[in-house]
């Protein structure tokens, strides 16, 4: 039975995502270490105000959103902020899927990670406004002609966060909370990555990702690979099939709980890390051999936790393939079992399985956002 302390893990970090889902406010997270800064997150929200689904947005440059009403100089001011690591709120007409014009009081704000406060991710607020507000002079589009106020109207009725035909609300009231749904997004995010024990340097990306790129280097997986990730709950390494001493490049927290080691003193070396002088070698060996003729396989080995102390892991190791068929990455799913136990069972098999399954479609689906 797992100790209380890693169940305790499991949970935090499933509550992680479940928070996010809790903002009932539109909102995305993009990444700037990527190529052309793409979705990495999306809010409900979002996809009930704008119409798409999360499969049309993610891993898309939110200029979607824009269409033939949209101000050129509303766009310049987004673009300015981004390249200065700056905040910025900015009105402007934006589209749904369908074509319908709405107003956009668009509020993006950057994340900064780390003791160097590195930027991270960026968030961007979308809040909905009447069509009273499209005459204000603090408005900086206009709308294409033969839009009309009402198309508007109607594309804010879904909004969770606005009156539309509450004429009592003035403006200075929704740009509060345009920051205020920012600030709350910013904690909320933050929280989520400080959850998943990622470092500054995992944060950091040498440049943009080659199309098709799955991994650039060492740590320096994309941000939606890493949140799908983080999805399994399960104590899970992933390892860089292309490097030839098989570096860990993803740890998820319940392995760290496991292990009692923290993600720097993981992400970059081998799995060797884990023996001990009482790891039998042909354990190892048998882990080798499937490695280097690119099959599956499970053995239950003695493991070392960072303390010294023993415990028996029953390991399945098995290929990640990309859709062309070549092995990108080893994944490495640990079970700690009883040292007398008969650990083989159909129940650890199927764990092992859903695992490395949800794996592969968290990699392939990154692969497809990529190419």
């Amino acid at each position: 039975m797992k100790p209380v302390a890693d169940t305790m893990s499991d949970e935090k970090a499933s509550r992680s995502l479940s928070v996010l889902k809790d903002l009932n406010f539109s909102f995305v997270v993009t990444d700037p270490k990527q190529q052309d800064n793409p979705i990495v997150y999306v809010s409900d929200a979002f996809l009930e105000l704008t119409g798409y689904t999360r499969k049309e947005v993610l891993g898309r440059n939110c200029r979607f959103l824009q269409g033939p009403g949209t101000d050129r100089g509303a766009v310049v001011k987004i673009r300015d902020a981004i390249r200065n690591e700056a905040s910025c709120q900015v009105q402007i007409l934006n589209y749904t899927k369908d074509g319908t014009p709405f107003w956009n009081l668009f509020q993006i704000s950057p994340v900064r990670m780390g003791p160097k406060n590195v930027l991270a991710h960026y968030i961007g607020v979308q809040t909905c406004l009447p069509a009273r507000f499209e005459t204000s002079e603090r408005t900086t589009t206009t709308l294409a002609s033969g839009e009309s106020p009402t198309s508007v109207d109607k594309s804010c009725a879904g909004s969770v966060h606005v009156a539309p035909n509450d004429d009592d609300i003035a403006f200075k009231e929704y740009e509060s909370l345009a920051k205020l749904s920012a600030e709350l997004a910013l904690e909320k995010w933050g929280s989520f990555c400080e959850s998943l024990q990622i470092p500054e340097a995992a944060q950091r990306s040498a440049g943009p990702q080659a199309a098709g790129s799955l991994v650039d280097s060492v740590s320096q997986l994309p941000g939606a690979l890493l949140t799908s990730l983080a999805r399994i709950h399960q104590s899970i390494v992933l390892v860089d099939a292309t490097n030839s001493d098989y570096p860990i490049v993803y740890a998820s927290k319940p392995f760290l709980s496991m292990t009692g080691y923290s993600w720097p003193e993981v992400v970059g070396r081998n799995c060797r890390f884990l023996q001990g002088p009482e790891t039998n070698a042909d354990d190892v060996q048998q882990i080798r051999d499937a490695i280097q003729g690119s099959r599956s396989c499970s053995v239950q080995i003695l493991n070392y936790r960072k303390d010294g102390t023993k415990f028996w892991n029953l390991l399945h190791v098995s290929p990640v393939r990309s859709f062309d068929g070549k092995i990108h990455f080893y994944c490495g799913v640990l079970m700690e079992v009883p040292a007398n136990a008969h650990p083989f069972t159909q129940t650890n098999a199927s764990q092992h399985l859903g695992a490395v399954g949800a794996v592969r479609i968290a990699v392939r689906s990154q692969q497809c956002k990529s190419s």
